[in-house]
């Protein structure tokens, strides 16, 4: 798949997403939640420019005509094979996080539709139970794009830790979604979920590895300069620099939750849902969304 193709994977996931949130009625946080959704679109925008302007100074030691320096150019294309196979995979990463905000957006779309809760209440970590026998649990389990995660919802149910032998898991989705946690209940059994301002193990920001990575590729590109290669416009990197340096200080300055604290929880009132809902959870292909591909008996009826 070239880079043309996978910017138009992100700009139908992007799009969808938009869609969705339109359905928000919260004006403060169908803002918050596009600003989010904002950061992972641009993004995209800058690794692919990034990864493009790139990839020809990797083989410049085949090409370059200063031959008592090919050993050095070598070493230093090398490192940025290195920093693209990096930006490559955060790229990954990102279009993941915008697959995984599709599934969770659409189970908190389908949940309001059998409660009279609107869907603000699941944005602000309200509790929902899902008397589907398991049903939205297993789906997502199968999918390949959740972890384990320990947690003490429902613990008067668990044996070692667990619910009939099914662990809770988690699903994060970058900034859109911190942390989409659910389990298995039973007597009755039932799937229940959560969005959680914040996930128990954070992973290492993406911000700050793309931040890195661009400021050893400026290093790495002018350090070929100096060995006498042609002079190199570092403005497509310098400019993606800028833009994540931007959006590290603007992320610390703000300082905001996920998207606010709801009074329906576990214990107290939480949101039941009676029977199954119905959506799509892809395989862990970020192609499959592209084309809206089924794969699993459940159809989207929202």
């Amino acid at each position: 798949m070239n880079g043309l193709e996978k910017q138009g994977i992100i700009k139908n996931l992007v799009n969808q997403l938009k869609v969705k949130a339109d359905k928000l009625i919260d004006e403060k946080i169908k803002t918050q939640f596009l600003e989010n959704l904002k950061f992972h679109e641009e993004l995209s925008e800058h690794l692919y420019k990034c990864i493009h302007f790139v990839a020809p100074f990797t083989k410049i030691s085949d090409e370059s005509p200063i031959k008592n320096n090919n050993h050095r150019l070598k070493i230093e294309s090398g490192r940025l094979n290195k920093s693209i196979n990096e930006l490559k995979e955060i790229e990954h990463e990102n279009t993941a996080a915008l697959k995984k905000a599709n599934i969770i957006l659409d189970i908190l779309i389908a949940c309001t539709k059998h409660n009279s809760a609107g869907l603000e209440e699941g944005f602000k970590g309200g509790h929902f139970k899902i008397n589907d026998n398991g049903e939205l649990y297993a789906n997502l389990e199968k999918s390949g794009l959740t972890k384990e995660r320990i947690s003490s919802h429902y613990g008067s149910c668990k044996e070692n830790g667990t619910v009939d032998g099914k662990s809770d898991r988690s699903l994060t989705a970058g900034k859109m979604f911190s942390e989409f946690l659910f389990g298995f209940a039973n007597n009755p059994s039932a799937t229940w979920f959560q969005l959680e301002a914040a996930p128990l193990t954070r992973e290492k920001f993406i911000e700050t590895r793309v931040q890195k990575i661009l400021n050893d590729i400026l290093e790495t590109l002018t350090a070929i300069v100096t060995l006498g290669y042609a002079s190199i416009n570092l403005n497509t990197i310098q400019h993606g620099l800028d833009w994540v340096n931007y959006a590290i200080v603007n992320g610390k300055q703000k300082n905001i939750g996920q998207y606010g604290t709801s009074e329906h929880t576990e214990k107290k009132t939480p949101l039941i849902v009676e029977g199954e809902i119905k959506v799509i959870i892809p395989e862990n292909k970020v192609s499959d969304i592209v084309n809206n591909k089924e794969i699993t008996n459940l159809s989207l009826r929202l």
